[in-house]
């Protein structure tokens, strides 16, 4: 039982490690590029994230989730892609491909298909995760409180483990000295 606590104390504190670190670089790259690049949404290998805000999408996507998207070299109808219009950014799916660049539509939109054309150079990405609900709450883990938030949780998570890890050794010992002669 101790060796498996011992072991889960390893796996976990390597996980940790890995995952804050990528959470942190993600951020600091994502702050980086939107203020002192003055890029609205940062692509970091090819992958781009956000928080959608409206429901234009439902059921497919849903006010409050959180999306991932990754750029391709080619999109096709039926593709759910991000898109910048205007300085705004929108998710819709691919209704239509002219020769002009792509008609887009809402899901949730009564059938009304984008008045505009989204041309293959202002199309972000493909959408290929959504996080349900986790919108709101990855928005705030990407401000400088939320990962000051996942520092102090990993170096908590990190003391405690480092606590049962003692523990554990000075049980051990404990042991070894009550069954020495």
């Amino acid at each position: 039982m101790k060796r498996a606590l011992s072991v889960l104390s390893i796996v976990l504190r390597v996980v940790l490690i890995a995952l804050v670190g990528i959470l942190l670089i993600y951020n600091i790259y994502v702050m980086v590029a939107k203020l002192a690049f003055k890029q609205q949404m940062p692509v970091f290998l090819g992958f781009a994230t956000a928080a959608v805000l409206s429901g234009s999408m439902e059921p497919a996507i849903n006010t409050g989730d959180y999306i991932v998207t990754l750029a391709k070299d080619g999109y096709e109808v039926g593709d759910i892609v991000m898109y910048e219009n205007d300085g705004s950014y929108t998710t819709h799916r691919i209704v239509e491909e002219t020769e002009e660049g792509f008609r887009t539509m809402g899901d949730n939109n009564g059938g009304s298909v984008d008045p505009w054309i989204v041309h293959e150079e202002d199309i972000v990405g493909e959408v290929v995760l959504v996080l349900r609900g986790f919108g709101s709450v990855a928005a705030f883990f990407q401000t400088p409180l939320g990962m000051f938030i996942i520092v102090i949780a990993a170096a908590l998570i990190w003391v405690l483990c480092d606590f049962l890890s003692r523990r554990n050794k000075k049980d051990k010992k404990e042991e070894s000295h009550e069954a020495e002669p």
